[in-house]
């Protein structure tokens, strides 16, 4: 813990030398065996981003079904730019996919080629009422280190089903609505933003 803080104070004692920047820490915040020190100081980047959730909520954003598994498009209708978090499930298309990269999606991007794996093993076909073409919303992530690990590191879509399959296995049944399909091993975008993991010491 001191080596780190020790190591935050000389980063931004080298910041403050380098512009004259007015620098100060905070912290930590600890979550279990996670702990965050703050580095607060005056905003440098002006610039807003969207999130992907909320660009398609605002139909700012379309997410387009290619009918290639891990291969989708997404195209920022918008004039501002769209931040897409690794680990962001869409729903809709002809199956639920989970979405592998970070990216910030520029203004009037056009079609952007993005990699995805799917998380609903067995289903190719519209669901209900939802749309194929375009998918309809973002309402998810995947929130256990492992899927996070068979999305990013691994990028195999046999290890992803694995783990869809055992969080579903360690998980007692949670019926949902049937629009919300098979999300429901995942965090819910709305749930994820209003929980409070770190308490200050």
């Amino acid at each position: 813990m001191r080596i780190t803080a020790t190591c935050l104070a000389a980063l931004a004692a080298c910041m403050i030398a380098a512009d004259g920047a007015e620098l100060r820490i905070s912290g930590p915040y600890t979550h279990n065996n996670l702990s965050i020190y703050l580095v607060h100081g005056a905003d440098r980047i002006q610039k807003k981003y969207l999130t992907l959730a909320e660009a398609m909520e605002q139909h700012k954003v379309v997410v387009y079904e290619t009918r290639s598994v891990n291969q989708l498009q997404v195209e920022n209708l918008s004039s501002e730019d769209v931040y897409i978090q690794s680990g962001e499930i869409v729903k809709g298309g002809l199956q639920d996919r989970v979405l592998k990269d970070d990216i910030i999606l520029p203004s009037s991007s056009g079609r952007v080629n993005v990699t995805a794996f799917c998380v609903e093993h067995g289903r190719w076909t519209q669901r209900g009422n939802e749309p194929v073409p375009a998918f309809e919303a973002s309402p998810s992530a995947i929130a256990s280190p492992q899927m996070k690990w068979a999305v990013m590191a691994s990028a195999r879509q046999s290890e992803v089903w694995a783990e869809v399959s055992a969080t579903q296995r360690s998980r007692p049944p949670h019926p949902a609505p049937a629009k919300r399909g098979k999300i429901w091993p995942f965090r819910r975008v709305a749930e994820r933003r209003s929980e409070s993991l770190f308490r200050p010491h």
